[in-house]
């Protein structure tokens, strides 16, 4: 069924209050990664809105491929080695959660995305800081994108999709589209076509 005029502002004034206050998206589907990349750019913010962005890269990742402008990258390589001692903080403690923290914005303008979590779910060591850096995205009211190359069906399967606010699920069907879905409002959009 097609969406009325009602459905799209009520769905326009709840993506305005997940920005207002801050949230975490899920971003998943099983097609190929220039999708993602094109996710990834515009969930940053168009290129000359002042955003503070923080792109977190696992494996083998061309940053400038993910931001549409200049942001900081770490290596999430570099957070998940080793452990603290000596009372030092944790590499998620020193470098990822004090860049967000620091951030002074107004809502929507703290911008982080990971190009992949599976690495991260899979890692009992790691989940911890996953958690960590959703609620620090929160505390600012930030917006955070985290994805998953993997099909809706087995992230609801594992129970991924939890402690997400939305799930963005892309595919590609002639071009890229995308479909939103707010568990907490038992809401799913029709897919539409991906902005540029």
């Amino acid at each position: 069924m097609e969406p009325t005029r009602q459905d799209r502002a009520q769905f326009r004034e709840l993506l305005m209050r997940l920005k207002r206050r801050g949230c975490n998206l899920l971003v998943v589907g099983e097609t190929d990664p220039s999708v993602r990349r094109r996710a990834s750019r515009r969930l940053f913010g168009a290129p000359l809105a002042s955003r503070t962005r923080l792109l977190v890269t696992v494996g083998d990742v061309t940053p400038d491929r993910w931001l549409p402008a200049e942001g900081s990258v770490v290596d999430a390589g570099v957070l998940t080695r080793g452990s603290p001692e000596d009372g030092r903080q944790d590499p998620f403690q020193a470098t990822v959660a004090r860049q967000i923290a620091d951030v002074d914005a107004e809502p929507g303008a703290c911008r982080v995305g990971v190009t992949s979590v599976a690495p991260l779910l899979d890692d009992a060591d790691t989940t911890p800081m996953l958690d960590a850096m959703r609620e620090a995205v929160v505390d600012v009211s930030g917006i955070g994108h985290y994805h998953l190359a993997a099909s809706l069906d087995t992230v609801r399967e594992r129970g991924v999709h939890e402690g997400f606010d939305a799930v963005l699920e892309l595919r590609r069907d002639g071009d890229a589209q995308e479909r939103w879905h707010v568990p907490s409002r038992d809401l799913v959009t029709p897919w539409v076509p991906m902005e540029p």
